[in-house]
């Protein structure tokens, strides 16, 4: 298998390198993409079918070579679409990446035994797909947004659903977006849509708090954590938007009874 493999690598790479160099019509950017994306797959399925098919579980070189085949076809995938000005198809790439992944997950998982370390294996590398679109397909500036837009569809699908599965994904992808949040957005202050990305953040933990009180699940300790850092948020956020209106309101009050400085 490795030797095939390895002979595959270097057939793929030798045919993308005439399609780049002789693709004077246009039309070998598609072929190109379609070959990575055949070699891939074959290296992919190979261990997963044989295995299936003889009733085995999945070895060390079976993992290594899935392992291996994923690392070189993503970056010869990666490879092509820079080499044929496809950029803004990296994000596509990826998710096609992580949806074969988690499909393969879900395969495992449903039809061998004792392969749960195999399934996990492959979510993992699904989800990890899943997450690197967001900094493939977007510029910095969206960082937030999307990895926001990641996490609170997949913790709410699992606090609502009641699936662990892909819970501490939810709260790994929680954490770039906030990490982002704070780099980007607030400690290079980066005024691109600031006030809506700190609404968004604010929003989004504000969800994922309100599905764990439906669900009435609150006493693990890192969801009192949780509560705590989202209700001081919420009042850091209120400050804010105080902050924004400070001229307006002191032009409300400043001709009133109130005492201005008493209420800031």
């Amino acid at each position: 298998m490795f030797l095939g493999f390895t002979l595959n690598l270097f057939g793929t790479v030798y045919i993308v390198y005439h399609l780049f160099w002789n693709d004077a019509a246009g039309g070998n950017k598609t072929l190109a993409i379609v070959y990575v994306l055949f070699a891939f797959g074959i290296y992919t399925m190979i261990p997963v079918i044989s295995n299936y098919r003889r009733k085995l579980n999945f070895t060390i070189p079976d993992i290594v070579l899935l392992g291996v085949n994923t690392v070189f076809s993503s970056l010869i995938m990666y490879g092509v679409t820079y080499a044929f000005d496809l950029r803004d198809f990296n994000g596509l790439m990826t998710i096609v990446f992580a949806l074969v992944y988690l499909v393969l997950g879900r395969f495992v998982e449903r039809r061998f035994e004792q392969e749960n370390y195999m399934a996990a294996l492959f979510y993992l590398t699904g989800l990890t797909f899943f997450i690197l679109f967001v900094p493939l397909q977007f510029k910095k500036e969206w960082l937030t947004i999307g990895w926001l837009i990641q996490s609170v569809l997949l913790v709410l699908y699992c606090v609502l659903k009641e699936v662990k599965r892909f819970r501490n994904s939810g709260i790994l992808i929680s954490f770039l977006c906030l990490g982002s949040f704070l780099y980007f957005d607030v400690l290079l202050r980066l005024d691109f849509l600031f006030s809506y990305k700190y609404l968004a953040v604010t929003l989004g933990s504000a969800l994922i708090l309100a599905a764990r009180i439906h669900k009435e699940c609150l006493e693990e300790k890192l969801v009192r954590v949780y509560q705590c850092a989202t209700l001081i948020n919420s009042w850091f956020y209120m400050l804010y938007c105080i902050f924004l209106q400070e001229e307006r309101i002191y032009r409300l009050l400043e001709n009133g009874s109130f005492n201005i400085s008493y209420i800031i």
